[in-house]
């Protein structure tokens, strides 16, 4: 069965970004699963990334050339084979505060 799913799109300009936002997403969403699409990032940080979200490199349909902006349009493309029953996208320049999942966090963080 589908689930909801948390996207983001990463350039290697937004990689730190993008781990600050994953590392939140973890404590404030920890169920629901963070896909991160490859907008153009090294082959360090995407193995980086490989290890600790679901990472989906560029598809051969999106040119290696795209600005993230057009690759966003390009969501479609990325997600080709991925189930889901609904999407939130969160620009990877994001962090999350708190929960988003209906709970709460604990004031320690370490629940």
């Amino acid at each position: 069965m589908a689930e909801p799913i948390l996207v983001t799109g990463c350039d290697s300009n937004y990689f730190l970004m993008t781990a600050v936002l994953m590392h939140s997403l973890k404590r404030c969403a920890p169920r629901l699963p963070l896909r991160v699409l490859d907008f153009g990032v090294d082959e360090r940080q995407g193995r980086f990334l490989d290890r600790h979200c679901k990472f989906i490199r560029r598809p051969a349909d999106v040119p290696a050339s795209a600005h993230p902006i057009l690759a966003k349009t390009l969501l479609a493309s990325y997600l080709r084979g991925t189930p889901w029953s609904s999407l939130v996208w969160i620009d990877c320049d994001m962090m999350a505060a708190g929960a988003l999942e209906g709970g709460s966090i604990s004031a320690r963080g370490n629940d």
